[in-house]
């Protein structure tokens, strides 16, 4: 494949599509505290731009200290850590809130996002807990930012439709009141945006889908054919690349290429894909993580990936720390544009970026051809 270069082995950070820290981690820890506190979520004074620091939650120790392993992190920015004045009452015996409820035993799996990417990699410590506590009956708390006093997560369709392939939606709680938790078990995360992956992720996200879509995957008709994820389609997103609409057009030529919209599927279907196709391309977008939760078969194994790169920050290295970590050994293919001019970000998008239309056309037919 002459076209294509593996970025792990090869670019490193060097390249310019790169955006973050590339490390595959050692193996997450299991916590386990004895008379904890889960503090509910509290609300602070309203930061337009920095939005992580409105509201607030946390894990305390017996002693008061704030349980680190279980806040959420991005990069190096905290996300609704608690303030200091209320740790500080805490350690004092005051700040915890409204009465605890009591539990002699709480599974704590982290933090619900509404957003397709970091709900499926900021749940790592779920995917942990699923591997020890599958068989067990004991509810699963979350905390959840945008519920509303009396909601609930029924209407939240993309949170509950990934608990249902889970197989946990009827175990999903969440955490309104402080908890007081006789033992608490939850784990150290597994996935740091833009920073690492730990070396049992992979493990971990493949004991997480419910074992009846598992078998179901496995059971998947090959179509021996190669799946195009569009972004063209999107009228809202991270990055928009100018020109998908005539990369759509002339794959629609090739008879063993199909054109996919992921957002027209559900998460099973998304998960299908890499078990019904022998190649998975695109440029880099949040359903090809889905990868690590899919299952390969004797003879079966889950699609080979190949992300096209163009412009600055369209490759996280989420991707290449996931890759590594996984053994994937998935392929990335430069098509920078000759014109390197910066482009005017389009409405609903961070970003707009050109890209060689005849390099990602090419790269796939010839992936067609020899692949």
């Amino acid at each position: 494949m002459p076209l294509a270069f593996n970025l792990i082995r090869e670019a490193k950070k060097r390249h310019p599509s790169w955006w973050g820290k590339a490390k595959v981690a050692e193996r997450a820890t299991v916590v386990v505290e004895s008379d904890a506190f889960v503090l509910d979520i509290s609300r602070h004074q309203h930061y337009q731009k920095r939005w992580w620091l409105n509201m607030s939650h946390g894990v305390v120790d017996r002693h008061g200290q704030l349980v680190t392993a279980l806040n959420d992190k991005r990069g190096e920015r905290h996300f609704y850590y608690p303030q200091e004045d209320r740790l500080s009452e805490i350690k004092q015996g005051r700040g915890i809130g409204a009465e605890p409820i009591e539990k002699d035993f709480v599974l704590y799996g982290g933090t619900l996002f509404d957003h397709f990417g970091h709900l499926l990699l900021d749940l790592t410590r779920t995917y942990q807990m699923l591997r020890l506590f599958r068989d067990h009956d004991s509810p699963i708390w979350f905390h959840y930012h945008r519920l509303r006093k009396g909601g609930t997560l029924a209407d939240r369709t993309l949170i509950t439709a990934w608990l249902d392939c889970l197989g946990i939606r009827q175990r999903a709680r969440l955490v309104r009141r402080p908890i007081r938790a006789r033992t608490l078990v939850s784990s150290s995360v597994l996935y740091r945006d833009r920073c690492f992956v730990t070396e049992d992720f992979h493990d971990a996200c493949l004991a997480a889908l419910r074992p009846e879509l598992r078998d179901g995957l496995k059971n998947t008709t090959r179509k021996q054919k190669i799946a195009y994820l569009s972004r063209h389609k999107l009228s809202t997103g991270t990055t928009r690349f100018i020109g998908e609409t005539e990369v759509v057009n002339r794959l629609s030529k090739i008879a063993t290429v199909d054109v996919i919209c992921p957002e027209e599927l559900t998460f099973e279907q998304k998960l299908a894909l890499y078990r019904q196709y022998d190649w998975v391309v695109g440029f880099p977008q949040a359903c090809m993580n889905l990868k690590a939760f899919v299952p390969s078969s004797a003879g079966h194994p889950v699609a080979r990936q190949v992300m096209f790169l163009a412009g600055p920050k369209t490759l996280s290295t989420n991707w290449v720390n996931i890759d590594a970590a996984c053994g994937f050994n998935d392929y990335y293919v430069d098509c920078h544009p000759t014109d390197t001019t910066r482009q005017r970000a389009d409405e609903g998008f961070q970003r707009s970026n050109s890209f060689g239309i005849d390099k990602v056309v090419n790269s796939i037919d010839m992936i067609a051809r020899e692949g």
